[in-house]
């Protein structure tokens, strides 16, 4: 079991954790290639701390073509243009969030009982989420453009964190989270992807690359 890195207090002596993006390896999509790397401009950062109300972050996003098609909450942000995308677990419990949020502020909030259950639906190729789109707030985003790209600063609400470990959301316990990204170029075609974990295929949901925190 992973010790975890520390988390600290919003409003202490403490610099926030900060984790960069790496990029994560994909196959080509049918019809479209990767993008170059002209598509970053630099590191693309997060900084994570928190308090009462709950995980506190600070993505700083590098992009020079920000953008999406999506036009309101519940859509698959990931198919429509840039989204990063939020994941935050309990160790040892199944269940977790899934969070996207869009540059324009449109949102998905999708709560998954278990990995397996999202890989039952692949095999399907189900695609509708429905079932697991949660509707009550589980976070707040406010992204925003800035002159290298765009940047998200947020809190995923303790009380959503809570649902996932009944040991509550405070100073000690511990949280498997992550932080990816789809980046589009100018095509919205065959997105960079990228993330805090270090996935060795393209797939945000698995958990065991996730990063454990605890809250200092």
């Amino acid at each position: 079991m992973t010790a975890g890195e520390c988390c600290p207090g919003r409003g202490s002596d403490t610099s926030p954790l900060v984790w960069e993006f790496g990029p994560v390896p994909r196959q080509t999509i049918q019809g479209g290639s990767r993008h170059s790397v002209r598509d970053a401009t630099g590191p693309s950062t997060v900084d994570l701390s928190w308090s009462a109300i709950g995980l506190h972050f600070l993505a700083r996003l590098a992009d020079l073509d920000v953008g999406t098609r999506a036009r309101g909450p519940g859509e698959r942000l990931w198919e429509l243009g840039d989204v990063l995308e939020i994941f935050a677990g309990s160790p040892g419990a199944e269940a977790y969030l899934e969070l996207h949020v869009a540059p324009n502020g449109c949102t998905l909030q999708l709560g998954w009982p278990s990995v397996s259950i999202l890989t039952a639906m692949r095999a399907r190729n189900e695609r509708d989420l429905g079932a697991f789109v949660r509707t009550e707030p589980l976070f707040r985003a406010e992204p925003r453009l800035v002159p290298d790209g765009w940047e998200v600063e947020g809190v995923v609400f303790a009380q959503a964190l809570e649902s996932l470990n009944p040991a509550g959301c405070g100073h000690g316990t511990r949280w498997a989270l992550s932080f990816s990204r789809y980046d589009y170029g100018p095509e919205a075609v065959a997105p960079l992807l990228s993330s805090t974990s270090p996935h060795p295929v393209a797939d945000f949901h698995r958990r065991s690359d996730w990063r454990t925190v605890v809250l200092g």
